[in-house]
């Protein structure tokens, strides 16, 4: 994703399979490739360094704990709107394919209540990139 991260702030208008989510503090969205190592018994460095297939987790953090034990297990397209903060058009972000692999909650001593909604998302035919940014 090549978006200056510092320009864009307030995520609104969270949705995940159709459902709305409210108090959604911060949306987490992580690509990653694994490292793929090889090397035979007398090699001092490794011969062959390769990734393999890029994976798309994250995770989103929200003020509605009651409302994010309903999504555990939920699947379907996530999608919000983050806000420009130099006034210039907002993005939609559209992650497909969203299976919801947990929920945790947290509490703390004169702190709102918080949960964490974890995710990962795959893509539909092995080459398309499931996030969207438009």
């Amino acid at each position: 994703m090549a978006i200056n991260y510092q320009v864009f702030k307030n995520v609104s208008n969270v949705t995940l399979a159709g459902t709305a989510l409210y108090g959604v503090q911060a949306v987490r969205v992580i690509k990653k490739r694994p490292e793929i190592h090889a090397s035979g018994d007398a090699d001092v460095f490794e011969p062959v360094a390769e990734v393999g297939s890029a994976s798309v987790s994250g995770a989103l953090t929200t003020l509605d704990p009651a409302g994010a034990e309903a999504l555990d297990g939920l699947s379907g397209t996530l999608s919000f709107v983050w806000k420009d903060a130099k006034g210039a058009a907002d993005k939609t972000v559209t992650i497909s394919n969203v299976i919801v692999t947990g929920v945790s909650n947290s509490v703390a001593h004169d702190a709102a209540s918080s949960a964490t909604v974890e995710f990962i998302a795959s893509s539909s035919d092995g080459a398309t990139d499931p996030v969207a940014i438009a």
